[in-house]
């Protein structure tokens, strides 16, 4: 039995008129996750406007960070959400990887910190700005459309289940604001012949410790900081290890003796991986770090956002669906500083809601989409990149955004230490976690001596 206070129509085939943002005031925030307790910190500033629910379908905060021993599904069935493996420790240094209002303790000497560090930083966020009393736990967003109420308004209706009570109601909500991140619903490549190999197969997403590896051998496909993670934590405990990638570089050239690359693969055959140039390695088990794909499986198909080739559309900024813009979807860029990132998101979003910033007209909101896309086309950038950040990408965006939402950008040290560390990890991939960075000032950042 659905549980409801409000009566509902399903949305007109034609175009709603879009809601004038003053009278905007009820919020749904989907996921307890970074991008969720960001949501919910601005929302929760706002009491004069805002009123909202954070629904999240765990027991806890934290989304990703997270870490849980099982692989596959929970306790209800439902695929387990969390991509962390247990030694994981981050790629960013913490001097820049936390909201821009609220920065990592600095009395912790290491950088590069544990993944239950980053946890621990998000039960404080929480805790500091009050947030858990706004979070309903255990609960599953199943289906979610855009309705309208009294006949000429756009709401959105959210249905929920407690996973613990197994009871389903209903909500209705002027916006909503998707943060349900992007590291839980791993992509699979299509390998010709993958179906025949007789040994193990497993997605990064399900990577938990190199102790079942022992003795294997093992490849690796994919050469993202997770791939190149995994294969030095394989090394220790594996017979051989072969990254498999397609870059123009060795990276593991300074790894263990056991450690080999090569480029991606073309087939497999029963138990033999066989590369782009021909080599062929026998192997007991592939790990396969190839990315995730964007969930929005609980989208009724009448919210019309659709992905393709790991683009979603249409979106304004990365952000804002263009037909329906009380909807933002959050997490949808790639090789971006997060939680920075989340944060302007969020204060643009808001100012969007409160009438602070007039958006476009559709066509023209369009148009900006569509000559972002080509711009990256004219990269070089492939396809699947359409929401991919470069360095000067991932800068450029936050100008826009701050320029129009007139907050304040990013600031200068955060993005001089993000682009060094991107540098220095290009070049040394696998010591560069040992460095030690500290923040004097808005524009400068030293290198600690080891």
């Amino acid at each position: 039995m659905m549980k409801s206070s409000t009566s509902y129509e399903p949305l007109a085939a034609e175009k709603c008129a879009v809601v004038h943002n003053l009278r905007m005031k009820r919020v749904g925030v989907i996921g307890a996750g970074a991008a969720g307790l960001c949501a919910a910190r601005h929302l929760a500033a706002r009491p004069d406007y805002f009123t909202f629910k954070v629904f999240e379908q765990t027991g806890d905060i934290g989304g990703t960070w997270c870490y849980q021993d099982n692989v596959g599904t929970n306790e209800f069935g439902l695929p387990v959400h969390s991509s962390m493996y247990k030694n994981m420790r981050t790629n960013l240094p913490k001097e820049i990887m936390g909201f821009l209002d609220f920065p990592f303790p600095e009395n912790e000497g290491a950088s590069f910190i544990h993944h239950s560090k980053v946890l621990e930083y998000l039960q404080k966020y929480a805790k500091h700005f009050d947030l858990i009393k706004y979070i309903q736990f255990y609960s599953h967003v199943f289906e979610m459309k855009p309705v309208t109420v009294d006949r000429n308004r756009l709401h959105w209706e959210v249905k929920v289940k407690n996973l613990l009570s197994r009871e389903s109601t209903q909500h209705i909500f002027d916006a909503i604001m998707v943060c349900n991140g992007r590291y839980a619903c791993p992509s699979f490549p299509d390998i010709k012949g993958l179906e025949s190999f007789p040994g193990w197969v497993l997605h990064s997403h399900d990577y938990r410790s190199n102790i079942p590896f022992k003795g294997k051998r093992v490849v690796v496909l994919g050469a993202g900081p997770s791939g190149v993670d995994i294969s030095v934590e394989l090394a220790e405990v594996a017979e051989q290890v072969i990254l498999s990638h397609n870059l123009n570089k060795k990276l593991l050239e300074k790894c263990s003796h056991n450690v080999s690359e090569e480029v991606g693969i073309s087939e497999v055959i029963q138990s033999t991986v066989k590369f782009l140039n021909g080599h062929v390695f026998e192997t007991d088990v592939l790990v396969l770090c190839t990315g995730y794909n964007y969930d929005i499986s609980f989208l009724h198909p009448d919210c019309k956002l659709f992905v393709q080739d790991q683009r979603m559309q249409p979106l304004y900024k990365h952000l804002i669906h263009i037909e329906f813009p009380t909807l933002a979807i959050f997490g949808v860029l790639k090789t971006v500083l997060p939680f920075p990132i989340y944060h302007q998101q969020v204060l643009f979003f808001l100012r969007v809601l409160d009438g602070s910033i007039v958006l476009p007209s559709e066509n023209e909101m369009r148009e900006d989409e569509k000559a972002d896309f080509n711009h990256r086309i004219q990269m070089g950038m492939p396809f699947r990149y359409a929401h991919k950040m470069s360095k000067d990408l991932q800068w450029n965006y936050d100008d826009v955004l701050s320029k129009i939402g007139r907050f304040s950008p990013i600031p200068k040290v955060v993005r001089d230490l993000y682009n060094h560390i991107h540098n220095v990890r290009q070049e040394n991939p696998i010591d560069y976690k040992d460095h030690c960075y500290r923040i004097v000032n808005s524009s400068t950042f030293l290198k600690l001596e080891d």
